[in-house]
């Protein structure tokens, strides 16, 4: 039988990282032998890392790390992804909500198909109530197992946005994701987690889970205070990235224009914030005419948004 690492980073979330220890305990049953259970705790206050020391002290079917310094989430994670010994490896949010079932369902995917680095579950999004959904996706179109999988994960890139980019949906294979990852050579950024599903579906089969057996909790996002920033710079960098990967350029690059022009991304908002070298490497990776489109679009959008705010 397949075997897999859950690793869940946590900071000053001692309510919810338990909590989610507790779901997962009753959700191993039977699987006991099969799974890894990692918590990296990234340097919280005293008080909540007595809350989860407590509680490890009493529940030992998990390890615990505790950081002496921020990682940061990213870091914190390719610590776990550097200490799990499992095929496959799950980063779990500690306030995102599983339904039961999800981990039974993981292990017949295993056990059916051998080709797999890269398992995708859909999931709707939350604002701190389950109840109070947000936003939904249909993913019935890419459904099931797929043999190759990187034009089709453009495609939800292009339809959905970066999706990808929420940790507790994606499960990788694990040499693929560190192997291929590690040729980036560079520091670990917030959006790498788009950059790790492309990895592992543009590497061998995929399979997709359209029905919703998890719930994002946009509420308590930790990066969400930077959200305009991580949009509007950093993901059109892993955009180009993932062209490496050897995927078509020129789909490449259409997905990245469409991403600025339907508005994930603030193209203006990337001129005028962003480092010169950076700014030169999305116009050259676009080109002049694609360029000037969505300056042309993002300006007179900005324009439109400025003279309704006066006019309140």
């Amino acid at each position: 039988m397949k075997k897999l690492s859950i690793c869940i980073p946590t900071f000053n979330r001692s309510k919810h990282v338990l909590e989610q220890l507790d779901f997962l305990r009753e959700e191993i049953i039977g699987f006991e032998d099969s799974v890894q259970i990692i918590v990296s705790d990234n340097c919280s206050n005293q008080s909540e890392v007595v809350k989860v020391k407590s509680y490890h002290n009493n529940n030992k079917f998990f390890q615990l790390f505790f950081q002496e310094v921020n990682l940061g989430l990213i870091g914190n994670t390719v610590f776990l992804l550097n200490n799990s010994i499992s095929e496959f490896i799950w980063f779990v949010g500690d306030d995102d909500k599983l339904d039961s079932g999800i981990l039974s369902l993981l292990f017949e995917i295993f056990n059916n198909y051998d080709d797999i680095s890269y398992i995708f579950f859909n999931h709707d999004c939350f604002k701190n109530d389950i109840s109070n959904v947000v936003d939904t996706f249909n993913l019935s179109e890419f459904s099931g197992y797929h043999k190759t999988f990187g034009d089709n994960m453009l495609k939800i890139l292009d339809y959905y946005g970066a999706i990808n980019m929420f940790m507790t949906s994606n499960i990788y294979k694990r040499d693929v994701l560190l192997d291929g990852y590690r040729k980036f050579n560079r520091k670990p950024q917030i959006d790498d987690f788009l950059l790790f599903s492309f990895i592992c579906s543009s590497e061998s089969a995929t399979f997709i889970v359209d029905d919703v057996y998890v719930h994002d909790n946009y509420a308590e996002s930790t990066w969400s205070n930077n959200a305009r920033k991580i949009f509007s710079s950093s993901v059109p960098q892993r955009i180009i990235d993932i062209e490496k990967l050897q995927l078509d350029k020129n789909n490449v690059k259409k997905t990245l224009f469409s991403f600025y022009y339907k508005g994930r991304g603030n193209f203006l908002y990337m001129m005028l914030n962003s480092p010169v070298k950076l700014t030169y490497k999305i116009f050259k990776f676009l080109g002049l005419s694609y360029c000037l489109r969505l300056f042309l679009r993002s300006f007179f959008i900005n324009i439109l948004r400025l003279t309704k705010s006066i006019k309140k």
